[in-house]
């Protein structure tokens, strides 16, 4: 049997009331934020931003959450971001978003 998914339940929210995470180590150079940009306002938001619902924090998806700050893709869409909600611990949250991050690339076998 399906376990429900937290895709299943993309939400809208305003940008203003998620907030960015003390944690993530990744500092994108602005050249990559452009492009990041300019794939929004052509393609639209293809990915949620994943959000800790009880303390609003960005878990995973930050550029996404920087870009859409930006006034024209703010303009796309009245100021809201695309969002999953997860919930439990943050700080196991964290390590989850670090674990992904570590193993990206890695296949198996």
């Amino acid at each position: 049997m399906r376990r429900p998914q937290p895709l299943d339940k993309v939400e809208w929210v305003s940008r203003d009331s998620v907030k960015p995470n003390a944690y993530n180590p990744n500092h994108v150079p602005p050249p990559e934020l452009r492009l990041l940009r300019i794939s929004i306002l052509q393609d639209g938001w293809t990915q949620p931003v994943v959000v800790h619902r009880a303390t609003m924090t960005v878990v995973d998806g930050e550029h996404r959450w920087t870009v859409g700050g930006d006034p024209e893709v703010a303009a796309m869409t009245d100021g809201k971001i695309p969002v999953v909600f997860v919930e439990g611990d943050e700080a196991a949250r964290m390590m989850g978003r670090g674990t992904s991050e570590f193993n990206q690339g890695w296949v198996p076998g």
